[in-house]
């Protein structure tokens, strides 16, 4: 299918808090380099088909355009960030998205820790899960696959855990950040094996991506014990009560 408009890959520039171009996963998932501050992109996407896109390049007097294949994850992220820039939104949705990662017998967490750059002040220092914020127009699974590349350095970590990834029934949860109830859709993604999900704790913690966080790795006792203090304290440890729900995966699942 040709786009109404050749839509330009370019990596944008970077916001404060952010340690590099927002853009910059979009050159990951295509397999380009990223280009520095000063230089100019030459890649156009023309096309989107079903499996990839085609890229025309203007650098090259050889073979200017040449077709992309993606994996299905990918394909999605992409296309949801193509219709963006055809069709510009800022508009955020308050509904929290969230996934749990976790080892196969669920004693094992990946989180983040927003960070003292966070924009939100009453997020900072606080534990949440890996979350994602969608943009209006866009579905839940549209926001989840296109968050998750522009969170991981690594877009094979995003292509594994996408392709783990199960739904649960969304849920209300109260924010004492926010003091009011937010609807949380959530989701699950369970490593194969110890050793794999001590692959994701490599790659996440020492690939820490781009966002207002820094990964860490919790045990359930570890949660459990945190749990508590948020109980007596609510807000102290934990985002909008996501507590809830890892308590709720490692029992349930």
């Amino acid at each position: 299918m040709r786009l109404s408009r050749p839509v330009h890959v370019i990596p944008g520039l970077p916001k404060p808090y952010q340690n590099e171009p927002p853009n910059a996963w979009i050159f990951r998932i295509l397999d380009l380099p990223i280009p520095g501050t000063m230089d100019v992109s030459p890649w156009y996407i023309t096309d989107l088909g079903t499996h990839g896109i085609c890229l025309y390049d203007e650098s090259s007097r050889v073979k200017p355009i040449r077709e992309i294949h993606l994996p299905p994850e990918r394909q999605i992220a992409l296309e949801t960030w193509i219709r963006r820039q055809l069709a510009p939104t800022k508009d955020l949705e308050g509904r929290a998205i969230v996934v749990i990662l976790t080892d196969p017998e669920r004693t094992l967490f990946i989180l983040q820790i927003k960070d003292e750059d966070h924009p939100l002040e009453s997020y900072r220092g606080k534990r949440s899960l890996v979350s994602a914020t969608r943009v209006s127009g866009e579905s839940i699974t549209e926001t989840i696959h296109r968050d998750l590349y522009q969170e991981f350095i690594d877009p094979r970590v995003a292509d594994d855990i996408l392709r783990r990834m199960f739904a649960l029934p969304q849920r209300m949860l109260y924010s004492p950040q926010r003091k009011t109830m937010v609807l949380c859709a959530w989701y699950v993604a369970i490593a194969t094996s110890t050793k794999h999900f001590m692959y994701w704790v490599e790659k996440l913690l020492h690939d820490p991506g781009v966002t207002q966080a820094i990964p860490t790795c919790l045990s359930l006792h570890e949660v459990r014990a945190l749990a508590e203090q948020e109980c007596e304290n609510p807000g102290s440890s934990f985002i909008s009560g996501q507590h809830q729900l890892l308590l709720e995966a490692a029992l349930e699942i």
